[in-house]
């Protein structure tokens, strides 16, 4: 019989986000980081944004290891400062737990469940929550459509397979919880590594007419942003006040700076100075400068700024 804590190291590998794990890693000193395990961490990460899952396999030897470099990718992809990744990373993180789940004991995903807060009652192999945590955690517009389960006394009966599937989003939300890391808790060693991981080109698909209005940069000036901003002032916002909006360098550089404000309130660390900001005003006015177009930005600023949220209606 495996002891108490081989099991729970067993099961803390299958689920990284787990209170288990959370207390095998209790100890982890990360001011002071491995670089193996950032390794790890940083070959994980790379893996979730080129994929957009992970595998699970059962590993006999390095669960341990494996355990305390998720840690490390937390940070890592904190160090990213970008929303969209997190969520990748979180989703991708949940689909192998999944895969664990489908080939775990009933008792296991019981476990999982009840660590997710998600109540459920095993029975014949069948799985039963409550109408309302179905409706919560149900992905939308598949299998799982309310419409086609099996109902009864304000309940739903699920199979394994099914309720890990309605598992794995409540994983992803466990995995995003307290994400981003803010970025001067996380070790300068860390960032420094964050800064060589690979991380996808985005394929660029601009809504038709998009492009051809100023609603996105009125958006953008809208939207914190925590990484970026030089090339946004003198790319995007600049050309944009001076040129379209008509604005004399003043004006501009006020709305500018007012701007670079709030962005502070997401990461205080910015190059951007009040200095900076009058010369690349006056800079597009002596030069005519045109704002870049919005393809040019999601290819060029894909990684600093999240543009689903900026096309969002």
């Amino acid at each position: 019989m495996m002891s108490g804590q081989a099991a729970d190291l067993k099961f803390a590998y299958k689920y990284p986000f787990s209170d288990e794990a959370k207390m095998i890693v209790g100890a982890l000193n990360v001011t002071a980081p491995d670089r193996n395990l950032i390794m790890m961490g940083k070959a994980t990460l790379e893996e979730c944004l080129s994929k957009g899952f992970l595998s699970y396999s059962d590993l006999q030897y390095g669960q341990l290891e494996y355990i305390q470099s998720y840690v490390y990718a937390r940070l890592l992809v904190s160090a990213l400062r970008n929303a969209s990744y997190i969520s990748k990373y979180a989703d991708a993180e949940a689909y192998r737990s999944y895969m664990a789940l489908e080939r775990d004991t009933v008792e296991n995903v019981i476990r999982v469940a009840d660590e997710l807060d998600i109540h459920a009652d095993a029975k014949d192999g069948d799985f039963s929550i409550s109408v309302f945590q179905f409706l919560k955690y149900a992905p939308p517009g598949n299998s799982l459509a309310l419409i086609n389960q099996r109902l009864g006394s304000g309940s739903v009966k699920l199979d394994k397979m099914q309720f890990a599937q309605l598992l794995k989003t409540a994983i992803s939300k466990s995995v995003s919880a307290g994400l981003p890391i803010k970025y001067d808790e996380i070790p300068k060693q860390i960032v420094a590594y964050a800064k060589e991981i690979k991380v996808p080109r985005q394929q660029v698909s601009v809504p038709k007419g998009a492009g051809r209005t100023s609603e996105w940069i009125e958006k953008l000036m809208s939207f914190p942003i925590d990484d970026g901003r030089h090339r946004v002032v003198n790319l995007i916002l600049a050309p944009y006040l001076i040129n379209v909006k008509g604005f004399d360098v003043d004006a501009a550089k006020t709305i500018i700076a007012d701007y670079i404000e709030k962005c502070k309130t997401v990461n205080p660390m910015t190059r951007v100075n009040e200095q900076y900001i009058r010369y690349q005003c006056q800079y597009a006015k002596d030069h005519g400068m045109r704002p870049m177009s919005l393809k040019r930005a999601m290819e060029e600023l894909g990684g600093a700024i999240d543009f689903s949220i900026l096309m969002e209606k």
